[in-house]
């Protein structure tokens, strides 16, 4: 049987890691047959929001976004996703990311213009994509509107 860390919390004071957590279990006679991580990969993915939207000036179907991480940060990005408003909240990799699938993320250029960065799809983060707005669907992910700018993944959605 599979239970959530988040789940029993709910019911149970823990204060321990998942690994802490099956050690005293199994100890105690409950044996703990092994531990997934669901947030994996997550913890390097940030929130952004989209601060400005133009089409790519050399491609037709690429967009240039402006992206506000918080604290006075930003991003410029390049994608081709068209589900995007100004003003949403949604997962960026920067530069150094390493995705769930092990794809790393760098500084490119796309059509002569500078991409610092990705915007990420529930499916590029093997995530639920009933996490996302419905918008999300085929596209970018879009965050909830109070996802606090610059907070990482994991810690949005919980230890998984």
């Amino acid at each position: 049987m599979k239970v959530s860390l988040e789940w029993l919390r709910e019911f149970v004071d823990i204060e321990h890691t998942p690994e802490e957590l099956a050690e005293i279990l199994t100890h105690g006679g409950t044996e703990v047959d092994g531990i997934e991580h669901l947030n994996k990969g997550l913890e390097q993915i940030v929130v952004g929001e989209i601060a400005t939207l133009e089409r790519h000036p050399n491609a037709d179907k690429l967009w240039i976004c402006d992206v506000n991480l918080g604290d006075n940060k930003s991003a410029t990005i390049v994608t081709g996703a068209q589900n995007l408003l100004v003003k949403d909240r949604v997962p960026v990799a920067l530069p150094g990311t390493t995705l769930p699938d092990g794809l790393k993320i760098k500084v490119t250029k796309l059509r002569g213009v500078e991409s610092s960065g990705m915007l990420c799809s529930t499916e590029e983060l093997n995530i639920d994509p009933e996490l996302g707005d419905p918008r999300s669907e085929g596209g970018i992910m879009i965050l909830p509107s109070d996802a606090p700018l610059g907070a990482t993944l994991d810690t949005l959605f919980g230890e998984g």
